[in-house]
């Protein structure tokens, strides 16, 4: 099962990317280009849930946008596979 999840991007000056899903406390990932970033979203998603039973829903971008990890970042959706939650019910 997949589902789409609005995470904040930020850069420092475009030397690092940072990104952080606020819908899971504490998720955050980065990497030397933008698109190293994004494909660690997967394992760190995995990492924060490990222990869940479910996925938080993914919180609407106007919520997203009104939180303070959002302040000089930019708003992207991710789509995570939340289909590893299936091997934490066995």
């Amino acid at each position: 099962m997949k589902r789409p999840y609005p995470a904040i991007l930020h850069t420092d000056d475009g030397t690092g990317y940072g990104v952080t899903i606020p819908d899971l406390p504490g998720c955050f990932t980065s990497g030397d280009s933008l698109d190293e970033a994004l494909a660690a979203v997967q394992e760190a998603v995995e990492a924060c849930l490990f222990d869940a039973d479910e996925a938080p829903q993914a919180s609407p971008a106007t919520d997203v946008l009104g939180m303070a990890e959002a302040e000089g970042g930019l708003l992207a959706f991710v789509e995570v596979d939340l289909s590893f939650l299936d091997r934490n019910l066995g």
